[in-house]
């Protein structure tokens, strides 16, 4: 799916907003590849460090970003943004530009789509997993991460499965960061979970925060259900 600059843009200037404080002349990542037995096919991860990051013992915020193979060059490339958080790619590991795009639409589809029946999709449900089961528990007995300062980032079809772990295991995470999702992904089939999540919510089952965002050239679809999605919770009723 095509992707408008202006939206990319946005989207950084997110992961600035929720993560700035001063410089890093020089940033650096570890690489690291994943197996796991819920899904076929393993995955990567990504992992920023913050200047200083190996002097004494202080905890920092985390970002897992979602559809790292795209996002996370350009996260690393601004790293002198995120100082004060340790950013994490989740994505495939391949340089073959197919085995990317098939892998993406597979892992980041929580439910089938007729449309795009031929380049398998529905993968979501299991990728949720692995990221809350396997992915999140190893980072974080990996890393120094900070209590209460858990971030799943998502854009477009990463966007579509932030909405998807966000209503069906809130829990998971502490900030969701919503960027242009597509959630009329299969005649809308993400929106099912939303009412017991809403329920969920206002009888204080959890406390989150949430960022809902889509930028003006992006297509009419999009920014309408992001704006919709960020409406609907947003009031007094609404316990973040």
């Amino acid at each position: 799916m095509k992707r408008s600059g202006a939206a990319v843009l946005a989207c950084i200037a997110v992961l600035s907003f929720l993560a700035f404080r001063g410089a890093d002349p020089a940033p650096r990542h570890q690489d690291t590849d994943l197996p796991s037995q819920a899904i076929a096919g393993r995955l990567h991860y990504i992992a920023y460090l913050p200047q200083g990051y190996d002097q004494g013992t202080t905890r920092y915020p985390v970002i897992y970003l979602l559809d790292g193979n795209t996002w996370f060059p350009g996260a690393a490339a601004e790293g002198w943004h995120f100082n004060n958080a340790i950013i994490v790619g989740i994505g495939v590991p391949t340089e073959q530009v197919a085995e990317w795009r098939r892998r993406r639409v597979l892992d980041l589809t929580p439910t089938e789509d007729r449309d795009h029946a031929q380049s398998g999709t529905g993968g979501g449900i299991a990728f949720a997993k692995v990221l809350l089961e396997e992915i999140k528990p190893f980072i974080e007995s990996v890393y120094k991460i900070e209590p209460g300062q858990r971030t799943l980032y998502g854009l477009s079809l990463g966007g579509l499965m932030t909405t998807h772990v966000m209503f069906t295991q809130p829990e998971g995470f502490d900030t969701y960061v919503i960027c242009s999702p597509i959630l009329g992904w299969s005649d809308g089939a993400v929106l099912k979970a939303e009412p017991a999540f809403a329920a969920r919510a206002r009888a204080g089952e959890f406390k989150l925060r949430m960022l809902v965002t889509a930028a003006g050239d992006e297509s009419k679809a999009v920014i309408d259900g992001a704006a919709s999605l960020a409406n609907r919770h947003t009031g007094r009723d609404v316990p973040w």
